[in-house]
C-alpha cells in the first residue's frame, strides 16, 4: 500500500435527507458556470467528464448492466 494511493469511503446511512443550505448551492452553482465559462478558451483546462461507456454509465442506472458488460470479453463489446 506505500507504493499507491489509496482511498478509504466509510458511508452510514442513517434515512435523514441531507440538509443543504441555500448559500451552499448557490456557490456550487457558480463553481460549475464558472469552470463552464473557462472551458470555452481552447487553451483552459478541460473539466473532467465522465467516461461515457455502456457499463459506465448505464451501470449507474442498472447495476447489473454494468456488471454484464465488464465480464464480456473486449472484443465482443
Amino acid at each position: 500500500l506505500s507504493e499507491d494511493d489509496v482511498t478509504v469511503m466509510l458511508i452510514r446511512v442513517n434515512g435523514r435527507q441531507p440538509k443543504i443550505p441555500f448559500q451552499e448551492k448557490l456557490i456550487a452553482a457558480g463553481r460549475f458556470f464558472g469552470t463552464l465559462m473557462r472551458s470555452v478558451n481552447p487553451r483552459a483546462e478541460r473539466p473532467p467528464v465522465p467516461d461515457f461507456t455502456l457499463a459506465n454509465v448505464g451501470g449507474a442506472i442498472i447495476p447489473a448492466l454494468g456488471r454484464r458488460w465488464r465480464s464480456l470479453p473486449k472484443d465482443a463489446r
